[in-house]
């Protein structure tokens, strides 16, 4: 599939300083010739439950916008909607924070730094997060089915494994724990997403599974936490990230 920006670089040359800076690091001229494109995949929809008022069920923890799922537009909503989201319900969380006496919060411990500095543990951050994308993408893409969301989830529970191995063993710098925590919370993501993708037997908008090509007019909308996903991942093969380990 091609794109041809020839049209819309000669009405607006300034527009697209980002889209150009990517094309010439990939060796490719829009001005001249058209221009490799593939589809991308809108992964996740829904988001964090909230009441009419933003809250969750945390206590003094609100939730509005693109994180958020307040069922305004329904489960099956895509980024373009959260503008509705953001204003109104952004309002409705900053009426009910002014109008609460706040209880104080209690002490948070803070988790201790990942022991991610130096060569090694770089490589292996850069593998853990390179192996979930791939996994992410392969496993829970534009077209689904049950054995490759199954062994999507197997190799992210393995990746979360490697990840936690990481942590706790050695003196790491801030740029390192940001690192390790980044990729911890896309490997969060991945995992709730094809979680999600698993217990929704049916195709419905953009989530398609080739083993139920049909809407399911009986399916509910699903809702689970963190608990949900424990469970022992079991040794995988094949898996580069780790195999390192």
């Amino acid at each position: 599939m091609w794109l041809d920006m020839r049209p819309a670089l000669a009405a607006k040359p300034d527009g697209f300083p980002t889209v150009l800076a990517l094309c010439a690091a990939h060796g490719l001229d829009p001005w001249r010739e058209p221009v490799p494109v593939a589809p991308a995949a809108h992964y996740h929809m829904g988001g964090v439950v909230t009441d009419p008022a933003g809250r969750t069920s945390l206590d003094g923890l609100w939730a509005c916008g693109e994180v958020a799922c307040t069922g305004v537009h329904g489960a099956n909503r895509l980024a373009s909607n959260s503008l509705l989201e953001a204003l109104v319900f952004g309002a409705r969380v900053a009426r009910d924070v002014a109008g609460r006496d706040l209880p104080p919060l209690p002490p948070v411990a803070l988790p201790d730094a990942p022991a991610v500095a130096g060569e090694i543990g770089a490589g292996l951050l850069d593998a853990i997060t390179d192996e979930s994308r791939r996994t992410l993408y392969q496993g829970a893409g534009l077209v689904r089915d049950g054995v490759g969301l199954l062994a999507a989830r197997r190799k992210l529970d393995r990746l979360a494994v490697a990840l936690d191995a990481l942590c706790g063993v050695g003196p790491a710098d801030l740029a390192a724990v940001r690192l390790w925590g980044e990729a911890r919370n896309r490997l969060l993501a991945g995992r709730l997403i094809v979680h999600a993708a698993l217990a929704r037997s049916e195709s419905r908008g953009a989530h398609f599974r080739t083993d139920f090509p049909q809407e399911d007019p009986a399916a509910q909308r699903h809702r689970f936490t963190l608990t949900d996903l424990t469970g022992a991942a079991g040794p995988l093969s094949g898996d580069a990230a780790c195999s390192i380990l």
